[in-house]
């Protein structure tokens, strides 16, 4: 039988990476394979096609195997196999979303003679990934096991590793954005009556909020006599960004700000009561396949790049495109009729037929199989702490406040 596993950190809340495992299972089941997906990080699932995979959500995931005892992996691995129901016929395929999850699926591919690709959906992996572990990465990628969600992810997470991947990298497109979907509007999103209203789509931990609610809170003031809603369609794991939030947009009288958590389907309706979305990546796409002016930021800068489909038509990276702050792009959209005076070019819509890129890439893999040696790592950072502490405790007295730990996250964010 062909059997598929996915791995990422979160199946839980709403964002473009919990609909790309989504749409990336129900496109192989449509295949004929039987889908597995594995999480680490617990909460509420509510993307519907997710929710029959909430047992399968187990916070061991949340650390690196190599934090942990060989036995102890071992004995894991073997357990992950067995809820597979994995036999020497099958044929395996393990694909993890993120770095971290990568070293376990290398493990669970050797463990079956399976397959391990390593889709990178993270945007800034140089960020995550400790050059002690690069060397891994890698063994990937010259195995053509390694692809990002751009060109230019390997290629940041490489930067002065062997000359590896200097400019453009493997990269594979991650169908996200079919998020929107003709539903009832929820009761808790109140828009007043304003002069305009703003949106942005996305998870509100994310690094480019601060900047954008700055800009906006700037905007805002200096145009006492307009009113503005601005509207948050998204949620976050961090209990202390919605207070940021709060503080920030305190005390303003002509803003009005609501934060709907995590949404999903994203009602259609929604979409005509908001003048202009602010976002990045995928969630820019979003409000851009709808037709309402998007002004996509980038993930590196937290700039804006542009107005999607009318100065440019990128949505993750700048490409030479100048840098103009947010609340200058909110004055000339406003106030100077900039849209109305430039040409728009409607967004492709998206399909799964992006997928099929997906299959040409397995076909690339180098046929011999082969393995990194995951256990071999030697823990640096957080993972040596975290490796000293299950030294000391153990290795289930470790899961266990971990446990703890991510079930106080959850409950504070409630």
């Amino acid at each position: 039988m062909n059997k598929y596993i996915l791995m990422t950190m979160g199946i839980s809340g709403m964002g473009g990476g919990q609909m790309y495992i989504r749409n990336k299972m129900l496109y192989m089941e449509n295949q004929g394979w039987k889908i597995f997906v594995y999480a680490g990080l617990p909460g509420k699932v509510v993307i519907p096609e997710l929710k029959r995979f909430s047992s399968r959500i187990d916070p061991i995931l949340t650390s690196a195997p190599f934090v942990y005892s060989k036995k102890f992996v071992e004995s894991y691995i073997r357990k992950i196999l067995s809820d597979c129901d994995i036999t020497d016929k099958d044929n395996v395929i393990i694909e993890t979303g993120t770095a971290h999850m990568s070293y376990w699926g290398e493990l669970i591919a050797k463990a079956c003679n399976g397959r391990h690709i390593c889709f990178l959906l993270d945007e800034r992996n140089d960020l995550l990934v400790r050059k002690e572990y690069i060397p891994f990465f890698y063994y990937k990628y010259e195995r053509n096991e390694l692809v990002g969600i751009n060109g230019k992810a390997l290629p940041l997470l490489f930067r002065g590793y062997k000359n590896c991947c200097d400019k453009e990298g493997p990269a594979l497109p991650a169908l996200c954005q079919n998020v929107v979907e003709d539903y009832p509007i929820p009761s808790n999103i109140n828009l007043t009556k304003a002069d305009y209203t703003l949106g942005s789509i996305g998870r509100l931990e994310k690094p480019y909020v601060p900047y954008m609610i700055e800009q906006i809170v700037e905007y805002v003031k200096k145009n006492q006599n307009k009113t503005f809603n601005l509207l948050l369609i998204g949620g976050t794991n961090d209990v202390n960004r919605v207070e940021e939030i709060k503080k920030a947009t305190k005390n303003i009288n002509n803003l009005n700000v609501v934060i709907t958590g995590y949404l999903f389907p994203i009602p259609l309706r929604i979409f005509p009561m908001v003048d202009l979305f602010i976002s990045s990546a995928g969630s820019a796409g979003v409000s851009y396949g709808q037709n309402i002016p998007t002004i996509a930021l980038d993930a590196a800068d937290e700039k804006p790049i542009g107005i999607l489909g009318y100065t440019t038509n990128h949505s993750l990276y700048r490409d030479g495109e100048e840098i103009i702050e947010l609340a200058e792009w909110l004055r000339l959209i406003f106030e100077e009729n900039f849209l109305s005076q430039h040409s728009y070019r409607p967004k492709k819509n998206d399909n799964f037929e992006l997928l099929k890129k997906h299959d040409k890439f397995l076909l690339s893999c180098k046929k011999e199989k082969d393995y990194y040696d995951v256990m071999s790592i030697r823990p640096s950072g957080k993972d040596m702490i975290k490796r000293i502490a299950t030294l000391l405790i153990g290795n289930m007295n470790m899961v266990k406040l971990k446990e703890k730990i991510n079930n106080y996250r959850t409950k504070s964010n409630e």
